[in-house]
């Protein structure tokens, strides 16, 4: 099963999402969010919101959608005024 820091990793640079964004989408800091690009353990608290967050990139790659529906649609799920 792939890491889900490294798939995040991955999907952030093909949309071009700052580790900010992802971040504040995620509710952690940005070392959190790199500590689990390098492989590091997401604590299961967080795991619904970074698989969340993996399948709207998901469903933006098969749909052909830019990094601006990914972003509108990652504040919308988290309710994020951004």
């Amino acid at each position: 099963m792939t890491n889900m820091g490294a798939a995040l990793g991955r999907w952030a640079i093909y949309y071009d999402l700052s580790v900010i964004k992802l971040a504040l989408a995620l509710g952690v800091t940005r070392q959190s969010v790199y500590n689990w690009m390098k492989g590091g353990e997401i604590f299961d608290a967080y795991k619904p919101r970074v698989q969340t967050l993996i399948k709207i990139m998901e469903h933006a790659h098969a749909t052909k959608k830019t990094s601006e529906y990914v972003w509108r649609t990652a504040c919308q799920e988290f309710n994020i005024k951004a």
